[in-house]
């Protein structure tokens, strides 16, 4: 074999390894490419999964503190504590972020002091079953004096009347968790690793990654 046919057989091999590089990055490229687009298809179906579960744990909590008191002294509910979660979805990212609503608490009573902000304070962050701390400065006149100011206690109608001006003689009853904490807490477990949105990211990413690179 000559010199000649030795360096021709070099420059072969060096050309089909070149080749092989070349095939192999684009390869790799396509990859890529279809694992990047895998994975934002991952995050848009996130996004509604969240949502989803977060409406379910949010509706849950909710159940359970109402279910957890069987009134004695009010007889209804107005159900308004369902109505206070707020979802929005980010669509720079596929991702969503949740809030709480004061402004959709109604009550049961007129005159109720501080308003739809001291009852979300109250009930749905503190964890009582309605009552009040204190006197509106409207009703003062036709209530006794707040038996322990700054403790939630229900009110009731004296014998044989309707108004409800009279306190009860008890502080009003509080849940072991407020709904606020119930549903933080049940939303944490979602996203903790192990969790359910943990588990469904992985199952997508395989399921499309795998759809995707089959394709590339």
């Amino acid at each position: 074999m000559s010199a000649t046919t030795v360096n021709s057989v070099d420059a072969a091999v060096a050309l089909i390894d070149r080749w092989i590089d070349e095939w192999a990055a684009e390869e790799a490229k396509k990859v890529e490419v279809a694992v990047s687009v895998a994975l934002k298809k991952v995050d848009k179906e996130m996004a509604k999964f969240q949502r989803a579960e977060i409406q379910k744990v949010y509706y849950k909590a909710i159940k359970k503190f109402y279910e957890d008191y069987h009134p004695h002294v009010y007889t209804n509910r107005t159900g308004s504590l369902y109505d206070l979660l707020t979802i929005q979805e980010f669509d720079d990212s596929n991702k969503v972020g949740w809030d709480y609503d004061p402004t959709k608490m109604v009550s049961t009573r007129k005159g109720m002091p501080g308003g739809k902000e001291y009852l979300f304070e109250t009930v749905f962050g503190e964890g009582w079953h309605g009552g009040a701390d204190k006197i509106a400065p409207q009703k003062a006149a036709i209530h006794r004096k707040h038996p322990n100011p700054g403790t939630p206690y229900y009110r009731t109608p004296p014998k044989g009347k309707r108004r409800y001006t009279k306190w009860t003689r008890h502080p009003a009853e509080r849940a072991e968790k407020s709904p606020y904490n119930m549903v933080q807490e049940m939303i944490a477990e979602l996203d903790e690793p192990g969790g359910k949105f943990w588990t469904e990211y992985h199952r997508l990413a395989d399921k499309y990654i795998s759809e995707a690179v089959a394709k590339a």
